[in-house]
Formats: C-alpha cells, sequence, structure tokens
C-alpha cells in the first residue's frame, strides 16, 4: 500500500477540488483496526471520491476485466483492488474470503450495499434494493461499519459540482441483532447500515442554511475591513 500512501499524499487535495468534495463527519472514521466503509453508490468515480475523503486506504472490488488491462491493472492493484466476478459462484466466494482475511488484518473494506451503480437516485428512494452481503461480513468478520453518504445534485457525480461526503458514526458488531445468522438476518443488518447512510443525507433547507451562514460571515468579515480602513 506504499503507492496508495504516496498517491493519496499527493493527489487528495486535488480529487477533493476537482470533484468540490465537502467532507463532513470526519472525525467519525476509526483510525485503526478493522472496519467496513458501507456508502451509497452513485458513479465510477465512488471509490476515487472516497479514497481522498478519507486519511485510511481503502481495499474494494473490482470487476475483474479491469485486471485484464497490462498497465491498469498494476495500478489498481496498488491502489487496494481486489477483482471480483459477479458472473462466477466461485470466484464471489474468493472475493468474500479475500474481503474477511483484509478485515482480519485489521485493515479497511469498502462495500456498497446497493451492489452496483445507482446515478440519479437518492439512496431512500422507494425503489431501492439493498443486497445482504453486507449482513453476511458484519457477521462473519464482526468488524464495525463505517456508514457514509455520497450526495450531489440531482444524485448525478461531475466534476466541479459540490459533492457532499457525509461520514457518519460507526456502528458495531453489538448493535446488530444476530443469533445464528441466515439470509434474513444477515437482509436486516444490510437495511440498518443503509438506513444509516439515508440519515446523513443533507436536506436542501440544510444546505441553503449553510450557504447563508457562511455569506454572513463573509459580509460581517467585509464590513470589519470597512470600518478598519476609514
Amino acid at each position: 500500500m506504499k503507492l496508495y500512501r504516496f498517491l493519496h499524499k499527493l493527489l487528495a487535495k486535488f480529487i477533493r477540488f476537482f470533484f468540490n468534495i465537502k467532507v463532513i463527519g470526519k472525525e467519525n472514521e476509526p483510525k485503526e483496526g478493522a472496519v467496513i466503509v458501507c456508502a451509497n453508490h452513485l458513479s465510477f468515480f465512488d471509490v476515487v471520491i472516497l479514497g481522498a475523503a478519507l486519511n485510511r486506504p481503502l481495499r474494494f472490488l473490482a470487476k475483474k476485466e479491469v485486471f485484464k488491462i497490462p498497465i491498469l491493472s498494476g495500478l489498481i492493484k496498488a491502489l487496494g483492488a481486489f477483482p471480483v466476478d459477479r458472473s462466477s459462484v466461485a470466484s464471489s466466494a474468493n472475493s468474500v474470503k479475500t474481503s474477511l482475511h483484509l478485515l482480519s488484518l485489521g485493515e479497511s473494506v469498502m462495500l456498497f450495499p446497493q451492489g452496483h451503480r445507482q446515478a440519479g437516485h437518492a439512496p431512500d428512494e422507494p425503489e431501492i434494493q439493498i443486497k445482504h452481503g453486507v449482513g453476511m461480513m458484519i457477521k462473519r468478520s464482526k468488524a464495525p461499519v463505517l456508514p457514509i453518504c455520497i450526495q450531489s445534485r440531482k444524485w448525478t457525480i461531475r466534476m466541479f459540482k459540490r459533492i457532499y461526503v457525509s461520514i457518519g458514526e460507526p456502528i458495531y458488531y453489538e448493535e446488530f441483532d444476530f443469533t445464528e445468522g441466515g439470509t434474513e438476518e444477515y437482509s436486516e443488518a444490510s437495511e440498518k447500515v443503509f438506513s444509516h447512510i439515508c440519515s446523513l443525507i443533507i436536506k436542501d433547507k440544510d444546505v441553503r442554511s449553510k450557504k447563508k451562514k457562511k455569506a454572513s460571515k463573509k459580509n460581517k468579515k467585509r464590513k470589519k475591513r470597512g470600518k478598519a480602513s476609514k
């Protein structure tokens, strides 16, 4: 992960600038220990955005086809990616094993409860469906979950258009009502995680309120400078 740390230090500020990223709740990110990072999924850029928003290196799944591209393959491996073939049960099982192994080493693993990108859709829309794989990962790893909401205007990602990355407080294993596991419990755990993500959505009135406060502060500073110059 040396390349990841180097690139993060070098590029994170530029990525935050070009994507106009505003990080909220940065203090909620655990400084060490295993953690499952869960966020809503809007675009190809989500992993890049989250990588720039968080301090710790992220390990994440990437489609196996990407690993066949000579230069890109080496780069994304260095950046923490590991392959998944959703058409193969055996490959998916290996991806789960890899994720659990990384968590056992105390690493930060990125998972999207939705399973695939849903650009243009708010995570709290009724038709949004959640996969139960996150719940299974929580049960088997006993790692805490870090819920994150990626939010933008009309829920689409564009450069220089404001993106909010809201980081919630970790949800610990004890907060899930696991007994023996199974599909139903995994599904309930995944839904709980996603409800935490939805609770981080910033409402329009909250955004307007923050903008007004910011504008008010700027006006006060201007008035002070004006008085000082007289």
